[in-house]
């Protein structure tokens, strides 16, 4: 059972694979955008001197970003 579901899920003509490296890309920018935060709180966290009057509009960006791949695997 477990390998006929295995080939349904990755059927081209069901969008498996086209599925499947959306969500890895997903993964990744939702991995560098925690590894880009986690620098910012330690930067602001030492006392540096950090200017994040442009994070908003860059998550926006990211995010919006993020919905257009979603849309592409619904």
């Amino acid at each position: 059972m477990s390998g006929y579901c295995r080939s349904i899920l990755l059927n081209e003509m069901a969008g498996g694979s086209m599925i499947a490296t959306e969500l890895t890309d997903i993964r990744r920018e939702l991995a560098q955008i925690g590894n880009n935060i986690n620098q910012i709180a330690k930067r602001v966290n030492s006392g540096e001197d950090t200017d994040i009057s442009r994070l908003p509009e860059i998550i926006n960006d990211l995010r919006d970003e993020i919905n257009k791949k979603l849309a592409r695997v619904r």
